[in-house]
């Protein structure tokens, strides 16, 4: 038996040996391999530098003739001559185009390129990348006048891959223009003291289905319009798009067919947060004139789409949407800004509240970051959310940064939930900024009631700031929670008095979350019975009416307006749910009802650039589960989860 294990050990150790051997050889192999590969890579780099010289020098000398001739700079040209040398001029920039951009390509797939960033002035260097790509050739055809905007604005930037990004825009503008149309750069201040430069035109338009490969190397978009100065390669916008990544940012493009284009170029030199990712943003200002306002989205293109399109939904050429393992597609996160109320609403929260500490509460600043993270991921929707909303501080310097998002298209809406008891002070620059809609949560329209159910609360402060809201412009929505035995009698008043002013509707059941001092089974409401008690006096018709969320509505036809039912535990509403929920602290809940969470605040503070923070949320995306577990139950008498609805957010 010794002897038998004895020579299993010497067997293996002589397979042990020759496997090391071979591992000794092919790490030798590699290495040689190495050297070759260096070597190889520096014989590319020169053949890359004479190529350069060699195709480029004789062919600028091509163009400097031809031009000269065009020009009749050394006397007139008479006959069919003077169309040669047209010909020849325009075929030799072509080869020169497709010169430079199989060069800047090869050159850029090196594996250290080097990047120089300094302090740069924008107007000199939009004047230098129009001047390098030659508007001239085409001012009798294209309205260039929006070409050289005035601007005073200092960034930090690569000078050269900046300008080549520039010039390699302005150039496709140009060559997919039809006569007649226009093109212009437009530079605006944005929040935290940034500037975006965007180049845009009046042209054909990229066709939605083509977005998504239109940066793709050698990938040309058929166009029944030609081009100005043949094909071209097709490197153009995926150098562009190689250039911005380099410089730590990207390049997106918004489009509509037959409308034109708009490329934003957002590398991000010089942000003073680690990993604050800017979305549409170009480079941080060093210091922005005093009193200069920017041009906004106003201007060119963007004033142009809303008069013919109105509230057209862009396609934005950013990546994948985020979709969860059962195909839906997250669009819509609600955000809670703070779990502080003025209220203390008894299906909410208990009377005696520990509120988070102020240290634990993401900044302003970081809840900026993240919503706009979301917003690059594909989310279309925004809903501020608390606790109260408004009764953080400064609430709208953050609600005002957001706001850019529908300013560029890539947000569709921006609003908001509120108890209505600061709306007075804040429904007009609500308005001001672009929120279109708010849901107002109003549970009775009795004096007594209502401060029974908040428990401090003054009915008539939240009527009159409804009443502000309405008087902005503001489409509200009043949300009921159904409270057995409390507010049951009102609903008729409540639907008629929504219907006098002209606000939507929506009941929602109680949800099991939270600890409330109190005895839920008592509250709970089934809409199932109140749906079928309201159709004894009301004609409810079925409707096809969405807002984003969880409600299903029906249209009262005595009043005109939508009557919404959200029904957590009589109906859940899971297998379309688009929603996810970021608190105040950066936790990030893939669903109301279950405890399993993201802490986005460790890669928001902790990554040098926006791509641990991105992983993250696609991650937790990744969990997000087919639905909840609310259940009343009646014989514990306990929440289904001890996290109360201010946490996260009604």
């Amino acid at each position: 038996m010794r002897v038998q294990s004895q020579k299993i050990i010497e067997a293996s150790k002589a397979r042990l040996e020759d496997t090391y051997a071979e591992l000794r050889r092919r790490n030798e192999e590699l290495r040689i391999s190495l050297d070759h590969a260096k070597v190889s890579e520096s014989t590319k780099l020169e053949f890359l530098a004479m190529m350069s010289h060699e195709l480029k020098t004789p062919l600028n000398s091509i163009i400097g003739f031809s031009d000269a001739a065009i020009h009749q700079v050394h006397g007139p040209i008479v006959g069919p001559y003077a169309s040669y040398f047209e010909n020849i001029h325009t075929a030799s920039r072509h080869l020169m185009g497709i010169i430079t951009s199989l060069l800047d390509m090869a050159s850029l797939d090196q594996p250290s390129p080097t990047i120089h960033p300094n302090k740069e002035a924008v107007e000199h260097l939009i004047e230098e990348a129009v001047q390098l790509a030659d508007p001239g050739a085409h001012a009798n055809e294209l309205d260039l006048s929006g070409l050289l905007p005035k601007t005073d604005h200092m960034v930090y930037c690569d000078h050269l891959r900046a300008r080549q990004i520039l010039i390699n825009l302005i150039g496709n503008a140009m060559k997919f223009t039809p006569a007649k149309g226009k093109i212009g750069i437009d530079v605006e201040t944005r929040p935290e003291n940034m500037v975006a430069i965007t180049v845009w035109d009046i042209g054909i338009g990229i066709p939605s289905d083509k977005l998504p490969r239109i940066f793709e190397k050698f990938y040309q978009v058929e166009q029944n319009v030609p081009s100005r100065g043949g094909a071209g390669t097709g490197l153009g916008l995926s150098i562009s798009r190689h250039l911005a990544r380099l410089m730590g940012g990207d390049l997106a493009v918004t489009s509509i067919q037959g409308k034109g284009s708009r490329f934003y170029p957002y590398p991000s030199w010089g942000i003073h947060r680690k990993n604050c990712l800017k979305n549409i943003v170009f480079f941080r200002a060093l210091w922005p004139p005093r009193g200069s306002k920017g041009t906004l989205w106003s201007r060119g293109l963007g004033l142009i789409i809303k008069a013919l399109t109105g509230t057209h939904r862009h396609k934005i050429a950013y990546g994948s949407p985020m979709i969860d393992p059962f195909g839906r597609h997250i669009s819509y996160l609600r955000v809670s800004v703070t779990d502080r109320c003025d209220f203390r609403c008894v299906y909410c929260m208990a009377e005696d509240m520990d509120f988070l500490p102020k240290a634990e509460v993401l900044t302003l600043e970081e809840l900026n970051c993240l919503c706009s993270a979301f917003v690059t991921l594909g989310v279309r929707k925004l809903r501020i959310t608390g606790g109260e909303p408004l009764v953080r501080k400064n609430i709208m310097q953050l609600l005002e940064n957001l706001s850019r998002h529908l300013k560029t298209g890539d947000l569709e809406e921006l609003t908001i939930t509120t108890n209505g008891s600061q709306l007075s002070r804040y429904a007009a620059d609500l308005a001001r900024i672009g929120v279109r809609r708010i849901n107002v949560s109003l549970d009775t329209l009795d004096r007594e009631k209502f401060r029974a159910i908040t428990r401090w609360g003054d009915l008539d402060k939240v009527l009159a700031g409804v009443e502000a809201a309405r008087e902005a412009g503001l489409s509200v929505k009043v949300n009921v929670v159904a409270l057995k035995g409390v507010n049951e009698d009102e609903y008729d008043a409540m639907i008629r008095w929504c219907g006098e002013r002209g606000f939507d509707m929506t009941l929602i059941e109680t949800m099991p979350l939270g600890d409330i001092t109190g005895d839920r089974t008592d509250q709970y409401l089934p809409l199932s019975l109140v749906r079928a008690n309201l159709e004894r006096r009301w004609t409810l018709e079925d409707s096809e009416h969405r807002t984003g969320g969880p409600a299903r509505y029906v249209r009262v036809a005595e009043t005109g307006r939508y009557l919404g039912f959200i029904t957590p535990l009589t109906h859940n509403f899971c297998e379309s749910c688009n929603r996810v929920r970021l608190t105040c602290t950066g936790t990030l809940f893939m669903c109301l009802g279950q405890e399993d969470a993201a802490d986005l605040r460790i890669p928001l503070r902790a990554g040098a650039d926006d791509t641990a923070l991105l992983d993250a949320i696609r991650e937790a995306i990744a969990r997000k589960p087919k639905g909840h577990d609310f259940i009343i139950d009646r014989r514990n008498k306990r929440p289904a989860l001890a996290r109360h609805m201010s946490v996260t957010g009604g």
